[in-house]
């Protein structure tokens, strides 16, 4: 599909802009739900507290292509993606914390419990050298539950400012592996 229209996307809370085609539907919220919960016990001295907002984007005829921004607060000590490593480290961190893959060679009792905590058997694996762009961070991987199709995701990181915190954006566009983004 070739966009034909677009609409300019401009974030007045996290000050970001994005263009995206002019008939994709678009959400947001807060990454925890309920604002208020960021105040319960066992978040309130979180760093990521209720400090995390994300902004979706999707095509209505196809809502498992996506394009997502995530804008987290970090501390006033992280002044750019250095602070996170290098564009490797920081790739290889992202991949490793949702590889799960572990999962699939567990005795069965384990895996009962995991899932019982909510974990499944999901991997991930880098696609090429995770590098930096353009004052970026990217990476190409792929994800996937047991059972379920591979999704092909491009995430880029970006340091900046939203006039009052230090901001994290990540942006990630998602689809099933074989569909054009």
């Amino acid at each position: 599909d070739s966009i034909s229209t677009s609409t300019l996307y401009v974030d007045p809370e996290d000050k970001f802009e994005l263009e995206v085609p002019s008939d994709w539907s678009t959400g947001s919220g807060d990454l925890f739900g309920d604002p208020s919960a960021s105040s319960s016990p066992p978040n309130r001295f979180s760093n990521g507290a209720g400090l995390k907002r994300v902004v979706a984007f999707y095509p209505v005829e196809n809502p498992s292509v996506s394009i997502s921004i995530t804008a987290s607060t970090v501390g006033p000590d992280y002044t750019s993606l250095g602070s996170f490593g290098t564009a490797m480290d920081w790739g290889e961190k992202l991949v490793s914390i949702m590889d799960r893959s572990y999962l699939l060679r567990a005795p069965e009792l384990i895996r009962q419990r995991a899932a019982a905590r909510g974990e499944f058997a999901t991997t991930a694996k880098l696609l090429g050298v995770p590098r930096e762009s353009r004052g970026m961070y990217i990476a190409e991987y792929v994800t996937g539950a047991e059972g379920q199709p591979t999704r092909k995701v491009t995430t880029a990181a970006a340091m900046g400012n939203n006039g009052r915190l230090n901001k994290l954006y990540t942006i990630n566009v998602s689809a099933p592996e074989g569909e054009e983004y």
